[in-house]
């Protein structure tokens, strides 16, 4: 990234990965609220998971490379064209066509579909998916509207939309299943709970399917907007001759080929992890559930650097292919895999490293069985991120070429891995390894893909900067390294001094996340990757400048903070800014600390101005840039972009032909009429900016231009003032100074001398001195005889000693007008002109001037296509009448502010001095006078310094507001369900078939003997449980310890349970299941009473603890059932107890489980 400019593509990518942040954490969210919906095991959620999948899959193939690989090169291409929105229209067209085909055809198939994935489900399962596809399968026609309009945004440099729109997607989402929760209840286990499908309603099917497919159609219905605002105005075009669609179609075909390859990967994959459980006869095993929690966790990283990244180069990649631009094809390559390495390899190192924290986190209500069965399927797939970094980048250049077919034998070899490797692992590997086998498959494959790719992408681009990009990744992978051994080593002291739980997993991520960035980022300074400057730069400079300004905080507005040296020239010819400025040849500028360049929008293949600031006051220049940005009128050079490249300011504005107003001056002063239209059409301009709280205070001959077509146009507004360190003060005060700068620049065109001001900078002015007198400019007609009476004496008074004449721009158009034509001369040969409409026809100068009237009429002048602008400038609604626009047909109110520049009815052009006369242009007919009059002094009565200009209804924050009422909504039920009422429903307990025992028992019961005699205390104080836990003898940690408290919390309805077996012997895994008491006390226990659902089984009481708890004195056993009592042989002193549970019941669904939901001792 040298001459290439990597700002543009900095700024795209963060503005992308942070909505790409914000989406997967809402992403999040929304998984959890979802679980705690309907459960995150269990019936209905796999129902819901195979119907949602199906949109889902298409999505991948059309946003992974079907649409990617046609629209983006050739929507490039069509706006390079003159009828290039035609062409997009085609396409849109086409694509929206048969999206709708494919998605009723597809919609209809939805229970064929249900059957091709869930073959094994049961009758109600498949009924359940199959209600839940039906209204699912649509999503596909908006995930494909989401793919087509963002990448028509993408393709013009619109890159935040498209990252931020998922956003929506959630919240809509989150808020639709915080409503289920409400209306139905959280998921409950049991039989009579919402995770068996037989108990789903029409309404509960609903509410959940159409909420989840209402956020995909938001997120697709909000880019329209945005689309609008990039100045997309698509229209319904058919018709596929001539137009191009042929080749686009054969390059969709070859990419839908080696995507459907990839698939078929895939689904060996889903089949070997479906098969994994089963085959494994029961227990906590990793299954497609796992394998989606880890590829959700390995796409995270990926998401966020390596996609934003990708898609900011796309464009420029696609670009240059299309210019046959090898060498930057060749760079821009190289820069993306090596910045993508440097992620990557931090991002494989930090999640390898706690992939035990990271999916104890994501699984906040999961057992640890669950957390180690999925943290190895992470581990397996996160060592391919890098690979995967690197082929996703090989893609994007051969989508650029429109070379699907080029990828298709990767795709086969790539896919052979997989299936491969995965089948391998399935007859090498325990089942319960199965899936980690398939996730180390998939890594190889993306190694062997990015080697195969980057090997044949050689014959296209001869060579491929390969030492400088190994070098990076050695030097990565080594740093790597360094932060994995900081990370593993500080893993170990937090979970020696921690004691376990979701909070120490939290504190272990940031803890050694923090360490390892630290000692990665230092393990590259080390070794002075060159890289890591380039990407740290623009934050170090940040946050050099706040420190800057916290030292200077004492220096008074204007100073230079940013100040630097003097550079001549920053940029070079060839040089590209913002990824999108190609810079041609130097420009003229008498801006100090400014340098400025003709240069091509290389998106909307257009010539702009670009001013690169070296020096001087350049935040304050930069901000007055954006400030004007949001002024859009006729006779103001338009601000297009506003950024920063290596290190300096830059503003990229239209580019202005025709001379300047001190070009014309060389050759004399300028006719009376002549000076006075082109001072009211200034003045006129800066009134809209005053009218916005933007004001030039720079003012100067060299300011004003005359285009071709005789208008005028004002340059520097906001720069110029700012990069020189004048400051806006008071608004009286601002307002006055430019109404006295266009005086100024009236004086100066007048007489063809310059009243200078002593108190302003001076420069940028070739013209003699105006004589003085007193200090003060002698009156206009004493240098100029024949100078007008009226425009003598406004130069006197408002230059003279007083605060006399005119007080805004606003005022001193009434003090000139009317005028006539702006005569167009051509004194040099200048760039491509910013286009102008017609003139307008004049109003009579007794029309009362209405600033309001031009607030709603100046914005639009010309016909501008509408770009990407550091501040989003709206464009003003059509149909307003303005100065320089023909009026309607039917006659409207016209104000002479509105109607000032334009020739009146009697008025006739004057040629410029020593000029012959041209041809007068016609006359038009007179514009309608206006009726009624206007306050004007209460216009000046006014707030003067209006910052807020009036703007089209911003909905940003009704739409903040409403997304933050849905995040706390979603918030509050997801974990109200997460940590109290996820498992807490069961249904209630069969009636009672046997009687408590008293809680004094006597020495004649017939049941046992006579017991030891007791205290007087363990007489008449109860046994209470203090605490208890479950034993797992097979360390599978799967008999949910987090619910052992259920057994013991008074509440009947809640219940501690075990895992569900096929049998009651635990399927010949394990021997037994412990449950463990701890008295608060050493207390003597008579009798223990269990409340079950479900019968049978066997249970042992024995006098032990959670070392041996098949050991100890056995005191009772027998059978589970609703209330069952045992009473205890002998009667025993303890502080532990211990169920031993050696048999299942059978519960209520027919499978083997115990659930208990209470324990009484006496």
């Amino acid at each position: 990234m040298s001459e290439t400019s990597s700002g543009g593509v900095r700024r795209g990518a963060a503005l992308m990965a942070s909505g790409t942040a914000t989406s997967r954490m809402l992403g999040l969210l929304r998984q959890m609220v979802l679980a705690s919906a309907i459960g995150a095991t269990g019936q209905a959620a796999d129902a819901f998971s195979v119907a949602n999948k199906l949109p889902n899959i298409l999505y991948m193939l059309l946003a992974g490379g079907v649409l990617n690989a046609v629209l983006v090169p050739q929507v490039v291409q069509a706006y390079r064209r003159k009828a290039g929105q035609e062409y997009v229209d085609r396409l849109l067209t086409f694509g929206f066509a048969v999206l709708a085909g494919v998605t009723l055809v597809l919609t209809l198939c939805a229970p064929l579909l249900v059957h091709l994935y869930a073959k094994g489900f049961t009758s109600a399962q498949l009924d359940l998916a199959t209600a839940f596809a039906f209204w699912c399968v649509p999503q596909m026609f908006f995930y494909g509207m989401y793919a087509l309009l963002g990448q028509v945004l993408n393709a013009r440099s619109s890159f935040g939309p498209y990252m931020w729109a998922p956003v929506v997607n959630n919240i809509v989402s989150i808020a639709g299943f915080a409503v289920f929760i409400a209306m139905f209840g959280a998921a409950k286990a049991g039989p009579g709970g919402i995770e068996v499908a037989a108990n789903w309603t029409t309404g509960q099917t609903t509410l959940l399917a159409g909420s989840a497919t209402l956020g995909v159609i938001a997120q697709a219905v909000v880019l329209i907007p945005a689309l609008r605002a990039s100045g997309v105005r698509a229209r319904v075009r058919w018709g596929l001759r001539g137009s191009g669609l042929g080749r686009a179609g054969k390059v969709a075909s070859w990419t839908l080929v080696g995507l459907t390859i990839g698939q078929l990967g895939y689904i060996v994959v889903s089949n070997v992890a479906a098969d994994a459980p089963g085959a494994a006869g029961g227990g906590v095993v990793a299954g497609n559930a796992a394998y989606d929690w880890a590829f959700l966790i390995f796409m995270l990283p990926h998401s966020l650097v390596t996609v934003s990244l990708a898609t900011a180069l796309f464009t420029r990649l696609s670009g240059q292919a299309h210019e046959k631009d090898v060498d930057g094809v060749r760079a821009t390559l190289s820069s993306g895999l090596r910045v993508v390495g440097l992620f990557t390899v931090l991002a494989t190192a930090v999640v390898a490293v706690l992939a035990v924290p990271i999916t104890q986190i994501l699984l906040w209500t999961s057992s640890d069985a669950q957390v180690h069965a999925v943290s190895p399927v992470v581990v397996t797939m996160i060592v391919g991120l890098p690979a995967f970094g690197a082929w996703s980048m090989c893609q994007r250049v051969y989508y650029a070429y429109e070379d699907a077919r080029g990828m298709v034998p990767i795709q086969i070899v790539m896919a052979v891995v997989v299936v491969g490797g995965t089948l391998l692992g399935r007859n090498l590997l325990e089942p319960r390894s199965w899936v980690a086998g398939a996730g180390l498959a998939m890594s190889v494959s993306y190694l062997v893909g990015a080697v195969l790719g980057l090997w044949m992408l050689r014959g296209r681009l001869r060579t491929l900067d390969g030492p400088r990009v190994l070098r990076v990744h050695v030097q990565a992978l080594l740093a790597g390294a360094v932060a994995a051994g900081f990370g593993l080593v500080a893993l170990v002291v937090l979970r020696a001094v921690l004691s376990g739980g979701n909070i120490a997993a939290i504190i272990e991520c940031v803890v050694v996340g923090t360490v390892m960035g630290l000692a990665y980022l230092a393990a590259l300074r080390l070794m002075r990757v060159s890289e890591l400057d380039t990407l740290m730069g623009p934050l170090l400079a940040k946050v050099r400048g706040r420190a800057s300004r916290l030292h200077t905080g004492n220096r008074p507005p204007g100073g230079p903070v940013d100040a630097g040296g003097a550079v001549s020239e920053v940029v070079g010819r060839g040089a590209v800014l913002s990824g999108r400025y190609r810079v041609v040849q130097p420009a003229e500028s008498d801006l100090p600390g400014a340098t400025a360049w003709q240069a091509t929008d290389q998106i909307l293949d257009r010539p702009v101005r670009v001013h690169v600031l070296s020096s001087g006051h350049i935040s304050q220049g930069l901000d007055g840039a954006r400030r004007a940005a949001l002024v859009t009128d006729a006779r103001l050079v338009r601000v297009l972009d506003v950024g920063t490249h290596e290190g300096h300011g830059y503003v990229v504005s239209e580019q202005v032909t025709g001379p300047s107003l001190a070009d014309l001056l060389a050759r004399g002063p300028l006719t009376a009429d002549q000076a006075r239209a082109i001072a009211g059409e200034a003045a006129a301009a800066l009134e809209v900016a005053r009218r916005r709280g933007v004001h030039h205070l720079a003012l100067r001959p060299s300011s004003l231009h005359v285009t071709d077509d005789g208008r005028i146009v004002v340059s520097g507004l906001g720069l110029d003032a700012g990069l020189l360190g004048i400051v806006a003060r008071d608004a009286h005060t601002t307002t006055r100074a430019d109404t006295v700068g266009l005086v100024r620049v009236l004086y100066a065109a007048l007489t063809g001398h310059w009243p200078a001001d002593p108190s302003l900078p001076s420069f940028g002015v070739d013209l003699p001195e105006a004589p003085t007198v007193d200090g003060l400019p002698v009156p206009p007609a004493e240098l100029v005889a024949d100078v007008p009476g009226d425009l003598d004496t406004l130069c006197a008074v408002t230059l003279g000693p007083n605060d006399d004449g005119p007080h805004s721009p606003g005022e001193l158009v009434r003090e000139l007008e009317p005028w006539g034509a702006i005569r167009a001369v051509q004194v040099a040969t200048g760039p491509v002109p910013v286009v102008a409409a017609p003139e307008a026809p004049a109003v009579p100068a007794d029309d009362d001037f209405d600033v309001d009237d031009m607030e709603d009429t100046a914005p639009i002048a010309v016909q501008r296509e509408s770009i990407r602008t550091s501040y989003d400038a709206q464009p003003p609604p059509a149909g307003v009448n303005r100065p320089g626009t023909p009026p309607p047909a039917a006659p409207t109110r016209t104000s002479a502010f509105g109607a000032a520049g334009a020739v009146g009815a009697a008025a006739t052009a004057r040629a410029w001095n020593d000029e012959p006369p041209g041809d007068p242009s016609p006359a038009p007919e007179p514009a309608p006078t206006l009726v009624g009059g206007f306050d004007f002094d209460r216009i000046v009565e006014e707030q003067e310094y209006d910052t807020e200009p009036r703007r089209r209804f911003n909905p940003t924050a009704l739409v903040l507001v409403l997304v933050g009422i849905a995040v706390v909504i979603g918030v509050v039920f997801a974990f109200k369900a997460l940590f109290s009422s996820l498992d807490t429903g069961a249904p209630a307990p069969s009636p009672s078939t046997s009687t408590s025992a008293s809680p004094e028992p006597t020495s004649d019961e017939p049941s046992s003997p006579s017991p030891e005699p007791s205290s007087p205390a363990e007489s008449t104080v109860p046994p209470v449980i203090g605490s208890a836990t479950s034993v797992d003898p097979s360390d599978d940690d799967g008999e949910h310890e987090e619910a052992v408290d259920r057994a013991f919390d008074g509440d009947p309805s809640t219940y501690w349970y075990t895992m569900t077996y096929k049998r009651a012997d635990f399927a010949g895994f394990k021997n037994g299941v412990g449950y463990v008491m701890k008295l608060e006390d050493p207390t003597t226990v008579h009798t223990v009473t269990l409340h079950a659902n479900g019968s049978g089984g066997h249970v042992e009481i024995r006098a032990t603890g959670k070392s041996d708890p098949s050991g100890g004195k056995l005191l009772a056993e027998g059978e589970f059932g609703s209330e069952v009592t045992f009473t205890l042989d002998p009667a025993t002193e303890t502080e532990e107890l211990t169920l031993w549970i050696t048999e299942l019941p059978t519960a209520s669904d027919g499978s083997f489980r115990l659930e208990l939901n209470e324990i009484e001792l006496s």
